[in-house]
């Protein structure tokens, strides 16, 4: 895992921001190429996941103006197959969310995002070499690479706001 914390602070314009990522998890599951069902189409797999969880305020005079927190599973699962056959075969999955909170006043606005990705890439790579035999120029070589590549994704992205009165600011 990390540890990041960063401050900025600007004298000039009396502002501070922090930012602080814990954790930046990053695991690979290595017994998936053990499972049986796997091997009846892949020669290897391998999957592994990742998980940032950031925080970061923004203030002004001392005064918090800004507050987000953003969760980053990218990919919450990636697999990538070796195929029998010579196909490579990466699927990835991508879960991404962040609640932003703005103090302006009396009010909080909040926006919500979250964003999921979907992606699978299908690779071919075939390579032939070829020797032939000239008079007066002796044995020429030829080499021919075709790479082939298909990419399909899909991205889903939802956004919310919404607003409230600050307890902070709340007269009793």
């Amino acid at each position: 895992y990390k540890y990041t914390s960063t401050k900025t602070i600007s004298t000039s314009s009396n502002t501070k921001s922090t930012a602080t990522t814990f954790p930046d998890l990053q695991s690979k599951w290595g017994f998936v190429n053990d499972m049986k069902f796997f091997k009846a189409f892949a020669r290897s797999t391998s999957a592994n996941s990742n998980w940032s969880h950031q925080v970061s305020k923004n203030y002004t005079e001392d005064e918090l103006t800004q507050k987000t927190r953003k969760d980053n599973f990218a990919p919450l699962l990636g697999m990538s197959f070796s195929m029998k056959g010579g196909w490579t075969l990466d699927l990835k999955f991508n879960w991404e969310m962040s609640l932003q909170e703005t103090y302006t006043g009396e009010q909080i606005s909040y926006v919500g995002t979250q964003k999921q990705t979907i992606e699978a890439i299908a690779r071919y790579s075939i390579r032939g070499i070829a020797k032939k035999k000239l008079p007066l120029l002796g044995t020429i070589s030829l080499e021919n690479n075709l790479n082939l590549s298909l990419t399909a994704s899909y991205n889903l992205s939802k956004s919310e706001t919404w607003t409230r009165t600050d307890p902070r600011k709340q007269v009793t």
